[in-house]
């Protein structure tokens, strides 16, 4: 995955994410597991998370840290799939290039 097409996956989520009413609000304090009860009930405050680290993970991209961001894109990924955001066919559609890349 070239860092422009790295991109064009963050800027879906963060459309998506803004689009759905969250905000990129990072949790400072993540020493506290999330059990399946407390994940499920802080879904938003999960899915806010998410758009900081799309957020922050383009940032990445810009300073030539693709690896970091692709990290972050398997972790936010796998949180979606997880949060019933998205199926796991629909996000390796959202890894593909376009036909015009």
């Amino acid at each position: 995955m070239t860092p422009e097409q790295l991109g064009k996956v963050f800027d879906f989520y963060i459309d998506f994410l803004k689009k759905n009413g969250y905000e990129p609000i990072r949790i400072n304090d993540l020493s506290e597991k999330l059990t399946t009860e407390l994940f499920k009930a802080n879904k938003k405050k999960t899915l806010n998370h998410l758009y900081w680290m799309c957020w922050q993970a383009k940032e990445y991209i810009g300073t030539d840290r693709i690896e970091k961001a692709c990290r972050w894109l398997g972790f936010i990924q796998g949180c979606f799939f997880m949060l019933g955001i998205f199926s796991v066919k629909e996000l390796k559609d959202h890894n593909k290039p376009e036909e015009s890349d």
